[in-house]
């Protein structure tokens, strides 16, 4: 038999807090923390962006989160190649697009 929550368990509402930050990691042929080395359609797989937020607020504008190991990527600023971590410059209009719901 399943165990069951408490009574007051269910009841409680998820809070966020005020700034959350989010990714998404998959291994390729040369990057993630296992690459695969064999090229396969995951080499091309990407983030879809938004040019605006719709909900909330862009605590890092024209900034973004990520891990890349190429230069010609970065904008510009102070910028680890493969760490993740806050690219601060050149990314206007890119805003990773994303879903969450706390039901």
């Amino acid at each position: 038999m399943a165990a069951k929550p408490p009574p007051t368990a269910s009841r409680r509402t998820p809070k966020l807090p005020q700034d959350v930050v989010w990714s998404v990691s998959y291994n390729t042929a040369h990057s993630g923390r296992a690459p695969t080395g064999v090229s396969s359609p995951m080499d091309s797989l990407n983030v879809g962006v938004s040019p605006a937020v719709r909900v909330g607020h862009d605590r890092f504008p024209g900034g973004l989160f990520w891990d890349t190991r190429y230069d010609g990527f970065t904008g510009g600023s102070h910028f680890t190649l493969g760490s993740f971590g806050l690219d601060r410059d050149g990314h206007d209009g890119e805003v990773p697009a994303a879903r969450f719901s706390t039901r």
